[in-house]
């Protein structure tokens, strides 16, 4: 009898632990991005997404820039759009400077393949096909407690197909932190991993 108790607690431990790592993968990147040069030229689209909770007041930003070669044919394309607090808050401070710093990685992530891309498009006649790399953003929450942010990439190098990636993020709307799965779900980091370790 012991043994069929310790069984099902096992497996609920593993339950609630994937759970645990569920959340983890929303709260973190799927991909790390990692700034253009001083040439690049920012424009910023505004479009109103604001949430009638008691959250931050978002709008979204994008950020596009086209790489063209001296004869003007495009050999990269960038968008990146981002969620923007609109108030001089704290809380809306410090959610800017974490899109902000987010930004300036994947734009130097962004620029690390424009003399492969320009090489590449001086070999093909094709003037529609060319490097891109585009996100795009979701408010998928933004209430008094939490405010989750969704941004879907598709980076295309001219293949077959582009590479799709994701990254999530969970900010306390109070304070405009980003917020872990762990802090979450009640429990330190090295406690969720216990967990993760026990459940293998």
């Amino acid at each position: 009898m012991k043994a069929e108790v310790d069984n099902y607690e096992k497996k609920r431990n593993c339950k609630k632990l994937g759970i645990t790592i569920m959340a983890s993968l929303l709260a973190l990147p799927c991909v790390v991005p990692v700034a253009c040069p001083p040439d690049t030229k920012v424009l910023a689209a505004q479009t109103d997404t604001k949430s009638p909770s008691q959250g931050l007041q978002l709008t979204t930003k994008t950020y596009e820039k086209e790489y063209k070669t001296e004869e003007g044919r495009i050999y990269k394309e960038v968008s990146y759009e981002y969620p923007y607090a609109e108030d001089d808050s704290d809380a809306a401070k410090t959610f800017n400077r974490f899109y902000r710093n987010l930004l300036t990685k994947w734009k130097k992530n962004a620029a690390e393949n424009l003399k492969e891309a320009e090489d590449m498009i001086k070999e093909t006649d094709s003037a529609d096909n060319y490097y891109a790399d585009d996100v795009k953003c979701e408010v998928t929450i933004n209430d008094e407690n939490h405010i989750c942010v969704l941004q879907s990439g598709y980076e295309y190098s001219m293949g077959a197909h582009g590479m799709p990636y994701r990254y999530s993020y969970i900010f306390d709307a109070k304070t405009g932190k980003k917020v872990s799965a762990a802090t979450l779900l009640g429990m330190s980091k090295s406690r969720s991993m216990k967990k993760y370790v026990n459940c293998i």
